[in-house]
């Protein structure tokens, strides 16, 4: 008899042995299809739905991760895996306010966590509420010199009229990422619109010497010789 139940106990161990290397071998090979189809067949649990959520997300099937994101915060809000999870799918979705909610629901665990904070500016700054990012955005800035809210700032402040502070913080951009041409070109405008030639040619001149090619820049710097 007892030899019996350790062949049984050995053939299931073994059977959950290597259902679970086919779902990690699924995920290793990017087979997201498959780890879901394989998840399905498993006894239902808050890791395993988390998983089969991530799955669905990573193949942009974002409302079926979120039914499951959304069952497992609301069994357990403190998971803030899931809550990240949640947001994000949100936010791919193009609900911008349910992913500011989340990514909130996550900053109020972690309120000093960089990853939480920026997650949450980033959603403030998608949803085009430009005064309440820059109130968030610069005391992080205080703290710490993180270069990615530089561009972000400068547009904020271009949306609220403020251009020499928009170019304050575009320039600062630019001098810790010189190849930005997409804020270069925000910069290049601004100093269009202002008639600062001088200064549209020193920026579109010095990015020219590293590329030569980018038509965007080379036109304001076209614009910039005929308007001086």
């Amino acid at each position: 008899m007892r030899k019996t139940l350790f062949i049984l106990f050995t053939c299931y161990f073994s059977i959950l042995h290597a259902q679970t290397n086919a779902i990690q071998n699924a995920l290793k090979n990017y087979d997201y299809e498959l780890a879901i189809q394989l998840i399905s067949k498993e006894k239902k649990s808050a890791e395993l739905d988390f998983l089969k959520a991530k799955c669905y997300k990573n193949i942009a099937q974002y409302r079926s991760a979120i039914v499951l994101l959304e069952e497992i915060v609301h069994q357990n809000p403190t998971n803030i895996a899931a809550v990240n999870e949640l947001a994000e799918s949100y936010q791919l979705s193009g609900n911008y306010s349910k992913s500011k909610f989340f990514y909130f629901m996550a900053l109020q665990s972690a309120p000093n966590n960089r990853f939480a904070q920026l997650n949450y500016m980033n959603s403030m700054f998608k949803l085009r509420e430009w005064k309440s990012t820059i109130k968030f955005a610069l005391p992080i800035l205080k703290k710490d010199s993180l270069p990615v809210l530089y561009p972000i700032l400068g547009d904020c402040y271009l949306q609220v009229l403020k251009p020499d502070s928009s170019i304050y913080f575009y320039r600062k951009a630019l001098k810790n990422n010189s190849e930005d041409y997409n804020t270069l070109s925000k910069l290049s405008n601004i100093y269009l619109l202002s008639s600062d030639y001088d200064a549209l040619l020193k920026c579109t001149t010095n990015y020219m010497q590293t590329d030569s090619s980018n038509q965007v820049i080379n036109q304001y710097n076209g614009i910039g010789h005929c308007m001086k």
